[in-house]
């Protein structure tokens, strides 16, 4: 009897336990590994910027982003900033390509600080006149990213400026 039971109980824990063992579809999902920063909830302008799909935009003679921030309309003061904003899983880092048209007549300095414009510089790059570069800062767990060119005043004019698909990871 001591044997029935055992295998009544066996074929139970068979039939029953994979279905005990499945985890929910929630729990299943992995985070995605990249973060795209596309929408003006995971972005705030500090000056003359804006995040965009629009093509017309985001084209260059090389290439033309999917979705980026840019200057929406030629500027006599070449500057640009803003704040990115992570969803707090994604804050290892920070990549995107960094391109400034050849209206601009002298190379820029770029800087991307913890938090604010006041925040720890985790990166410095300069980029030059019709060049476009590959950004890729560390981020050290830091959700929020400040941007900012320095301050170029009577250097040519700023058509434009692009930070084409910024990413998170």
């Amino acid at each position: 009897m001591i044997l029935g039971s055992i295998s009544k109980s066996f074929v139970l824990a068979a039939v029953l336990l994979p279905s005990a063992l499945q985890a929910s579809p929630k729990a299943l999902k992995e985070v995605p590994k990249v973060l795209a920063i596309q929408t003006g909830r995971q972005y705030r302008d500090y000056y003359g910027t804006t995040i965009t799909s629009q093509s017309k935009l985001l084209s260059t003679s090389n290439k033309t982003y999917r979705w980026g921030i840019t200057n929406p309309k030629p500027d006599e003061m070449a500057y640009f900033g803003g704040t990115l904003l992570s969803d707090g899983k994604h804050c290892q880092r920070f990549r995107a390509s960094l391109y400034i048209d050849a209206g601009i007549k002298v190379p820029m300095e770029f800087s991307f600080k913890a938090g604010d414009r006041n925040g720890e510089t985790l990166d410095t790059v300069m980029i030059k006149p019709g060049e476009t570069i590959q950004v890729d800062v560390k981020l050290n767990g830091n959700k929020t990213l400040f941007f900012q060119s320095e301050l170029k005043i009577q250097h040519g004019k700023s058509t434009r400026i692009i930070l084409g698909e910024p990413t998170f990871e």
